[in-house]
């Protein structure tokens, strides 16, 4: 089973924000304040449709929610992100279970036992791994998680929080960058990456420990 390497999904991760940024800086605020205001003509609902649809099948979410927060407010950003995050969970692991449990499941096996015993025995911390390991595209986080889970009560609900979680963060970076409050965006920024760096790190414990 041949899967894009972290490094690939990074580096389209870096690009696609630096072109945010370029597109921001150098174009000016017109361009956005016009689609922002489009946006919220047509208001949360369609949009988190469309964010629950996509990312589903591999789009990234990081530049919906950036979009998000600059549109929405906060409540129709929580209450938007958690029904798009059951709705997009739902539709994942429908065909990953049906196509892909089997072949996914031989794969991890082979390619990274520790990571299997993790799964097996402690699904709760492995789904926090996952979902918070940078560089860990989502689409892929679906299918690699259905391998564990043998209800989807139990693949939905560990889910939830972390995705959540980092959604409100990534929305309200987008909020702060269309205020200028940049500030705060430097915090968020500082708040995210130590998050992400915390969980890589234990994750690279617990592998370490597993192989002695």
């Amino acid at each position: 089973m041949r899967v894009i390497k972290p490094g690939t999904w990074r580096i389209v991760c870096l690009a696609g924000l630096a072109l945010v940024v370029v597109f921001f800086f150098t174009l000016g605020r017109e361009p956005l304040n016009v689609f922002l205001h489009q946006l919220r003509q047509w208001g949360p609902v369609p949009f988190y449709a469309a964010f629950a649809l996509c990312i589903s099948f591999g789009v990234p979410p990081t530049p919906f929610l950036l979009a998000a927060g600059a549109a929405f407010d906060l409540r129709a950003n929580l209450i938007g992100c958690s029904v798009a995050y059951v709705c997009s969970l739902s539709i994942a692991y429908t065909y990953a279970y049906r196509l892909f449990k089997r072949q996914l499941e031989e794969f991890i096996t082979g390619k990274a036992p520790f990571l299997a015993r993790l799964l097996q025995d402690n699904p709760v911390t492995a789904t926090l791994l996952v979902r918070l390991t940078p560089g860990f595209p989502y689409v892929l986080q679906n299918c690699l998680l259905v391998t564990i889970c043998r209800s989807f009560p139990g693949f939905l609900l560990p889910s939830l929080p972390p995705l959540i979680g980092l959604g409100l963060l990534y929305a309200s970076l987008g909020q702060s960058l269309v205020a200028g409050k940049y500030g705060l965006l430097l915090v968020l920024l500082l708040l995210l990456c130590g998050v992400l760096l915390a969980f890589r790190q234990c994750a690279r414990q617990r592998g370490i420990k597993a192989q002695v």
